[in-house]
């Protein structure tokens, strides 16, 4: 079965994406579409990363991807991004390191940010 469901509408910025890695339209991305698609996105991805996406997100074994896999894929790369923001914010010097001392100010500021229960 096609992942193109009632969710596809929800997510006009990934159906977009969806419909542009998609070359044959046929609800699925091949590892050639998303290799194809990625590099017009401006990423080059190896054979390796591939085989490890679609091994990770192929769900239905079918060698492909569709919608709900792109969605699943797209949300775990949302996340390490959100992830790499925080940690960012944390590293103060910018060694890619986090401090006992950068960790503890991070905390403390976090604290006083939340409001208080009463």
């Amino acid at each position: 079965s096609s992942g193109i469901n009632a969710e596809w509408p929800l997510r006009p910025g990934t159906s977009a994406m969806f419909s542009v890695f998609d070359r044959n339209h046929d609800g699925r991305l091949s590892m050639e579409d998303l290799r194809q698609g990625f590099q017009q996105t401006g990423v080059e991805l190896s054979n390796e990363d591939l085989l490890d996406m679609l091994h990770q997100f192929d769900k239905d074994g079918d060698q492909a991807l569709d919608y709900s896999e792109l969605l699943c894929l797209i949300a775990l790369m949302a996340k390490k991004d959100k992830l790499k923001e925080i940690f960012a914010v944390m590293d103060k010097n910018g060694n890619q390191l986090i401090s006992r001392g950068e960790l503890k100010k991070s905390m403390r500021l976090y604290m006083n940010s939340k409001p208080t229960e009463k």
